[in-house]
């Protein structure tokens, strides 16, 4: 008896080292910047979410990160403007916290959450400009696109988070919001590939995906 439940734990302990290999590998590979595999589209976030919701660590890497810009100009003076960008400044916060970091946390999941959210709104079943329509410039049919978005409660409901957490941003860099308006920018950075690491000439194209045309005054709480 007491052979036979060594048998089965030592056949489970096997099974279980070859099973956490395979998957490690499989993650590795799927990781690796350079590599052909087919990775994920910022464009039709929402569908392959749904295809991998079952094999979320199997999910292949984003080829790219999101930037959120505040872009701030004075109603009395066209010229002056501020610039913030606030989705690194808030990873790089959650980092220096760590391990408590819970308010940071909370930061993170609230902008992020609504910045997603945001462009799956925008941009479900739809695919960037040079794929659909050539003919149109880039900005008319991002245009084209926001507005398509705009009467989505959910699509509104994230555009009004993003906007109040604007107003902290500004609190927290010490700029006055008095006579100002505020523009909204999303834009994709794409991820260096794994065999360009070390191109010191190798250059990032950054993509804007969103952006508010019509800019807000801004309400201070």
């Amino acid at each position: 008896m007491k052979q036979m439940k060594y048998d089965i734990f030592k056949k489970a302990s096997q099974f279980a080292v070859v099973f956490f290999l395979c998957f490690w590998l499989t993650i590795f590979i799927f990781s690796i910047s350079g590599s052909n595999i087919k990775q994920l589209n910022p464009y039709d976030i929402a569908k392959i979410s749904k295809e991998f919701s079952a094999w979320k660590f199997f999910t292949p890497p984003f080829t790219f990160n999101l930037r959120l810009y505040y872009i701030t100009s004075d109603t009395t003076n066209a010229s002056k403007t501020d610039t913030l960008e606030v989705l690194e400044r808030i990873a790089l916060r959650k980092q220096q916290h760590a391990p408590f970091n819970q308010k940071e946390n909370i930061v993170d999941h609230l902008v992020n959450n609504s910045v997603n959210g945001l462009l799956r709104s925008v941009w479900i079943g739809r695919k960037m400009q040079g794929d659909n329509i050539p003919s149109i410039p880039d900005s008319l049919f991002l245009t084209t696109v926001i507005a398509s978005a705009e009467k989505d409660k959910n699509y509104l409901r994230y555009l009004s988070t993003i906007k109040n957490y604007g107003i902290t941003v500004l609190k927290e860099n010490d700029i006055d919001s008095k006579n100002k308006r505020i523009k909204i920018v999303i834009s994709q950075m794409p991820n260096i590939p794994f065999n360009e690491i070390h191109n010191k000439k190798y250059i990032q194209k950054e993509t804007v995906i969103f952006e508010t045309f019509l800019v807000d005054p801004i309400k201070s709480k």
